[in-house]
Parts: structure tokens; C-alpha cells; sequence
């Protein structure tokens, strides 16, 4: 099951750093693969710390962990801060992984309500997963929740 954390990845170590800081300042759990994970590569960070979202601060880290991301079971969402205009600025799902693409510079105060709006949305989706307890007088699910059937004793 997933964290409600954020891993930050950025080709200048002081750049994910001063982001990562902000983030905890902001009450969003979150780190860096190369200091909280000393020795790890990112998809082994990613794997043990099983973030919701990973916020990648370059085009170039981005496109290189994309291509991780898109082959596990279970991904989480990558924000993806862009130099340039991208061609398709906004939120996209490609290959299994929701994507946001947001042009910088970008003000941390809304970057922070974004990313704490997600993880929020994801929460309450994983809750939806989990099983339903057993209701009273025998009610049999079948299918999807809010589908079921009642039996008589």
C-alpha cells in the first residue's frame, strides 16, 4: 500500500533539498533518494518507501524515471517541473502512470496545496479498495460495492 509521502528527485541535489524542505514545512512528509536513502538508487527508495508521489524537478530525471515508473505493479503519480512549455501541460495517465506536467517556475505555496490535494484524493481511493465489512442480516456483495443482495432466514 502506498505512503502518503513524496520522494523528490532533481538533477541539483540543493534544488530537491530546498523543495523536500519546504514540503515538511508544509506538513507533506517527503525526501530525497540521495539523503534519506544514502546508497539506494531512486527505484530502490521508491520501492521501500512506496511514496504516492514522486516530484521530479528536471525533464531529464523525469523521462529516465518515467520509464521505471511505467513497469510497476503499483506507481505512483510523478510531477514533472518543466523548463520549457510542454506539449501537453496538465494531468495525463500514459502507460499506467498519472503524469502532471507543470511549466516552472511554479509558486511552492500551490505546489504544496497540489500535492496535498493528491495525496489526499489517493487516500480516500485506497480506502475504497480495502473490503467492505459485513453488514448486518446477511447481505452478500457481489460485484461492486452498493451491489448486493439481502437473504432471508
Amino acid at each position: 500500500m502506498r505512503t502518503n509521502a513524496v520522494i523528490v528527485t532533481d538533477d541539483d541535489p540543493g534544488r530537491a533539498l530546498g523543495t523536500v524542505k519546504w514540503l515538511r514545512e508544509s506538513g507533506i512528509p517527503a525526501y530525497t533518494s540521495a539523503s534519506d536513502f544514502p546508497g539506494k538508487r531512486i527505484e530502490q527508495a521508491i520501492s521501500e518507501l512506496k511514496p504516492g508521489i514522486v516530484l521530479c524537478g528536471s525533464e531529464s530525471t523525469g523521462n529516465a524515471l518515467f520509464d521505471l515508473l511505467r513497469v510497476m505493479p503499483a506507481p505512483p503519480m510523478m510531477i514533472l517541473l518543466r523548463e520549457s512549455k510542454p506539449a501537453h501541460e496538465g494531468v495525463r495517465h500514459v502507460a499506467g502512470v498519472i503524469v502532471v506536467s507543470i511549466r516552472r517556475p511554479v509558486p511552492l505555496p500551490a505546489l504544496c496545496a497540489f500535492i496535498r490535494t493528491a495525496l489526499a484524493a489517493m487516500a480516500r481511493l485506497s480506502d475504497a479498495e480495502r473490503p467492505l465489512p459485513a453488514l448486518p442480516g446477511d447481505v452478500a456483495r457481489a460485484g461492486y460495492p452498493g451491489e448486493g443482495q439481502i437473504t432471508a432466514r
